[in-house]
């Protein structure tokens, strides 16, 4: 499947899941992810660097410590890698919670601010509408998060009910606002066949 600028592809392996999450390992997205553990810089820095280009050759020099696709992926969701169809490298990564419906994502620092967000989480309602059959979807954020809100907005997603908090994997307690998607508001992607 594409968006205008992204493709979103499953995640196949290893490499794709390292390269998709090192785009989170940024100060800012740390925080509103609440995460706490990441690689060294250096091997950010070389995930981030991945190409579909330098992809194979990336592959099988991917460090031991990384090569373990348990250790990445999450058996209760469906994980899709942001490729930019300009550069060929990782934007960031949409995810869809097959239990509940959730959608959640990111994009790397050097795709933010452009509005990819909002093709990010067109990209997520497209993969739980037509992927998964889901009628509705729901995304969190924190209530600060003014990027992620209106890249939701953008995408068609309208105010939710929710809890008013939402703890972190960090340990803090953040506000939170809910939207969700509807799937008679169908992200308009398109996709392509192999």
């Amino acid at each position: 499947m594409h968006t205008p600028r992204l493709k979103a592809v499953p995640a196949r392996d290893a490499l794709d899941f390292a390269a998709a999450y090192a785009g989170a390992y940024d100060a800012e997205a740390m925080d509103w992810l609440g995460w706490f553990e990441r690689p060294r810089p250096e091997v950010v820095q070389w995930l981030l660097e991945v190409t579909e280009h330098n992809r194979a050759r990336r592959s099988r020099e991917l460090p031991a410590s990384l090569r373990s696709v348990r250790h990445w992926r999450r058996k209760d969701s469906a994980f899709f890698v942001l490729v930019d169809r300009a550069e060929g490298r990782c934007a960031g990564a949409v995810s869809v919670q097959v239990k509940d419906g959730e959608v959640g994502g990111w994009l790397a620092p050097r795709f933010r601010g452009v509005g990819l967000g909002t093709e990010l989480f067109r990209a997520g309602a497209d993969i739980a509408h037509e992927q998964l059959g889901m009628t509705t979807v729901r995304a969190g954020t924190q209530r600060s998060n003014t990027a992620c809100r209106r890249a939701l907005e953008a995408a068609g997603y309208e105010a939710a009910e929710g809890p008013s908090h939402h703890t972190l994997p960090d340990g803090r307690t953040v506000e939170a606002c809910w939207y969700a998607h509807q799937a008679h508001r169908r992200a308009e992607l398109q996709v392509e066949h192999l």
